[in-house]
């Protein structure tokens, strides 16, 4: 009997095939997660959506990858809230400029306000959103190690 440990890749004694599944499986549910909280579900929301626990949730939090992918999917739909906003922005803008003009709506010139303040919240949440990002690309590349030589050899100069 070979008591020599095996060179396949699984942790334990199951076939290829379940692992394989439980790895799709995970791999489905941190999509759905990703997708849930990107949105704006909270931790539990997202957790009983995918069908996991909250503990689930925030542990891959922890990963940084998804964490990334989280952030970086809330810049895409920051970025679709902001042009939608923009777009209607200037419907506001009219809807304040007929306030000037018309007797007393003061239920429109209200909203018109509101999405006017939206629009500027949002778009500074979304500079300050990219500044971040930028810093911590910076931060990333700073952190890379060099291409050192060993002691023993110089680099050739050119």
């Amino acid at each position: 009997m070979n008591s020599q440990p095996s060179n396949d890749d699984s942790d334990d004694d199951e076939p290829d095939g379940i692992h394989d599944t439980r790895k799709a499986r995970a791999e489905a549910r941190d999509e759905t997660v990703l997708e849930l909280l990107a949105e704006g579900m909270t931790h539990a929301e997202a957790a009983a959506f995918a069908g996991c626990s909250v503990r689930t949730v925030q542990r891959r939090l922890l990963d940084d990858a998804f964490a990334r992918e989280l952030t970086r999917r809330r810049a895409i739909r920051l970025d679709d809230i902001t042009g939608r906003l923009s777009r209607i922005t200037d419907r506001a803008i009219d809807a304040i400029e007929d306030t000037l003009e018309i007797g007393n709506p003061t239920l429109r010139f209200r909203a018109a306000q509101a999405v006017i303040s939206a629009a500027l919240r949002m778009r500074d949440e979304l500079e300050i959103e990219r500044r971040l990002q930028r810093l911590e690309t910076q931060a990333d590349h700073q952190n890379t190690p060099q291409e050192t030589f060993p002691r023993w050899t110089t680099p050739i100069d050119t």
